[in-house]
């Protein structure tokens, strides 16, 4: 009877591992998908608002504009066809039509024209809009960071972190140069998503969600751009410039998200992938101390957060 319950236990115990370790597995989040034909799935409020936009108003008014220009062209072909009998016009020239063919178009540009002012307005102050004044300057920005584009990857430096209580955490020391991983090294990495291939990088940048992530983005020599679709997120990567831009990953969007450099920048363009992990804050402040202990100790990279290896062992 004794032997049976600890056999009990000993299992619920193992249960209650494995449970905990599946908790923090890595959720691949956005990443390309092959022959897709819409946007990836929000993450951002950026985003949101960019699809909301794209598929309630622009979508519809693109789709009416194309469907009365071809019906239009359809109809003047069948009725001004050649026929016996009929004398072509002599006309040259139709005020209203021309009035009308000039105000039509100018009363939609105008229509388009407010809410992306709307949209380019939110995507500048978004962070006044959507947090407290009192969480900081900065743009209340609650972690900055550097990005610069280099031929062939990308760096970047950890510049300030600060919680909504305005706690700064060190994050000085922070920096690597990123590198997308050869296809042999991803497939040999068991924590890694193999399919990921020009997708994957040897190191990841890592962000906490529902905090808002300010890039200030440069080049080193040529131009690049700094692009994350599931983000909403584009900005041009211009030498002796500094561009910025803010992401805030939203609650239960955590995972791993893959971009690419947006600007044909040489001839390993295509070899510029940026790799983010999106994390719960204390899963995050967890990666900072092991990544600051790392890098002190001359590691010229940091580690993966701590969920890929629960990944593995939850796997074994």
């Amino acid at each position: 009877m004794v032997r049976i319950f600890k056999s009990i236990v000993l299992a619920l115990s193992f249960l209650t591992v494995a449970a905990t370790a599946a908790q923090a597995q890595v959720t691949v989040q956005g990443v390309p998908v092959e022959y897709g034909l819409s946007f990836q799935e929000p993450a951002t409020p950026i985003m949101e608002r960019a699809v909301g936009q794209f598929n309630v108003f622009i979508l519809p008014l693109m789709a009416a504009v194309t469907v009365f220009v071809l019906v239009l062209l359809l109809w003047t072909c069948w009725r001004f066809r050649e026929r016996d009998g009929h004398q072509p016009g002599n006309f040259t020239h139709n005020t209203r039509i021309e009035i009308i063919w000039t105000v039509v178009p100018i009363l939609i540009l105008v229509v388009m024209f407010v809410p992306a002012m709307r949209f380019l307005y939110y995507n500048e102050n978004g962070p006044d809009m959507l947090i407290n004044g009192e969480r900081g300057n900065d743009k209340h920005a609650e972690l900055v960071m550097q990005v610069t584009g280099n031929q062939w990857n990308w760096t970047y430096e950890y510049l300030l972190y600060r919680d909504e209580n305005g706690v700064e955490t060190d994050v000085s020391g922070i920096e690597f140069t990123a590198n997308m991983l050869p296809q042999d090294a991803l497939l040999a990495d068991t924590r890694r998503d193999g399919s990921l291939y020009k997708g994957e990088t040897d190191y990841h940048v890592v962000i906490p969600s529902n905090t808002v992530v300010r890039f200030n983005v440069t080049a080193s020599d040529v131009l690049h751009a700094f692009a994350m679709p599931a983000f909403g997120m584009k900005v041009d990567a211009i030498p002796g410039h500094m561009n910025n831009t803010w992401a805030l990953v939203n609650p239960g969007k955590e995972g791993l998200y893959i971009g690419q450099c947006s600007e044909i920048c040489g001839d390993r363009h295509s070899f510029m992938p940026i790799a983010i992990d999106a994390l719960p804050k204390e899963e995050f402040l967890a990666w900072v101390g092991t990544a600051k202990g790392e890098l002190e100790s001359g590691a010229i990279g940091p580690s993966l957060p701590a969920r890929y290896d629960n990944q593995v062992a939850a796997a074994n």
